[in-house]
């Protein structure tokens, strides 16, 4: 018998982080075609939306792994992994068939065969970021890459959970692990292929949105400092700030400061009722639901509306590509995605609905 929790907002975030996401790389792709555009993409907004994605899962799924032990005394590795493949495994693959069938069919322009067998093996085996920084990905499945690093995470997630009673520490020497190899590769060389694979990999991410869960839920102390204003304005100002300019740090630390910045705007969400960084919106909360679409299925849109009819008014293709992005997500979602996740409630112990 499964047990049913409900943590307000953490839909709405999604919500958001997708559209920050699409919007960015309309704009980007709008500049490499040469269209007018509004220039938001060269802040960097969108890789530090993905951030928040890496942030929020490792909160949310450890905080179901960690019930599911507390309840059973153990955690079901199988399911975790059916509940995964179910939820993840076929638009991500529908992605990657799609821009398969418009490389054959001649949509994109051609790749060299060894180029395009790397990355179907790279894409395929779940590592595109590996493919991403050997510039083997195929047109329109680029956003996939953190998919990919999602699930190389949570091939040893659960298992963490299941051999440790007491988290925070090792979850902590994770993160410190990954930034001492994070520092040193960039300072040796900040512009090779190791250093930008282990900055796409963000781990620790993951481990922030984990690990600030558990000290707020076990610290009072703490739990007062993430729900005080101060931190809230705090957390606001660093959210923002990359609309604004360019979020840059040293060896690329800005990703660890927006995660922490995320895990505090997501526990306020979850657990503060009198947060007011929190978002309720109807809107965000239906973009919210169909977020993972929205996120693997929107490159191939704006390869399809950009540059194939070649919508040189702004308005016009931002409206179109995100229209058109959001109702192919609806879709999949209403008719592909919740038909197989039905198979899912076989291997549910504890169900989120946020």
């Amino acid at each position: 018998m499964s047990k049913s929790i409900h943590y307000n907002g953490l839909t709405e975030i999604r919500g958001v982080a997708a559209l920050i996401v699409v919007v960015s790389h309309i704009d980007q792709m709008s500049h490499l075609f040469g269209f007018p555009h509004i220039q938001i993409y060269s802040t960097g907004i969108a890789g530090l939306a993905v951030t928040t994605f890496f942030t929020l899962s490792g909160f949310l799924i450890t905080r179901l792994l960690v019930i599911e032990k507390r309840m059973n005394t153990v955690v079901s590795i199988k399911k975790f992994y059916m509940r995964r493949i179910l939820r993840i495994w076929p638009a991500y693959y529908l992605t990657i068939a799609i821009s398969l069938i418009l490389l054959v069919v001649g949509f994109y322009d051609r790749m060299e065969i060894l180029n395009l067998a790397g990355g179907l093996l790279t894409f395929s085996l779940f590592l595109p970021n590996l493919g991403l920084v050997l510039g083997l990905a195929l047109p329109g499945t680029s956003p996939l890459w953190s998919v990919g690093v999602e699930e190389q995470f949570y091939l040893i997630w659960p298992w963490i959970i299941k051999w440790f009673d007491n988290l925070i520490l090792p979850i902590l020497l994770m993160v410190g692990l990954y930034l001492v190899l994070k520092i040193a590769v960039y300072i040796i060389d900040p512009n090779g292929g190791l250093y930008a694979l282990i900055y796409l990999t963000q781990f620790d991410s993951m481990c922030i949105g984990a690990v600030l869960g558990l000290m707020v839920e076990s610290q009072q102390q703490l739990r007062s400092i993430v729900f005080s204003k101060m931190s809230q304005v705090l957390v606001m100002l660093v959210l923002i700030l990359p609309f604004i300019t360019t979020f840059k740090f040293f060896a690329g630390l800005e990703v660890e400061i927006y995660s922490i910045a995320s895990a505090v705007w997501i526990i306020n969400s979850a657990h503060n009722n009198s947060s007011f960084i929190s978002i309720k919106s109807k809107v965000f909360n239906f973009l919210g639901q169909i977020s993972y679409g929205l996120y693997v299925y929107h490159f191939v849109i704006i390869y399809l509306l950009s540059a194939y009819f070649k919508l040189e008014n702004m308005i016009l293709n931002y409206a179109a590509v995100l229209g058109v992005s959001i109702l192919l997500a609806y879709l999949s979602y209403r008719y592909f995605e919740m038909r197989v996740l039905r198979l899912k409630r076989n291997f549910v112990v504890v169900n989120s609905n946020g």
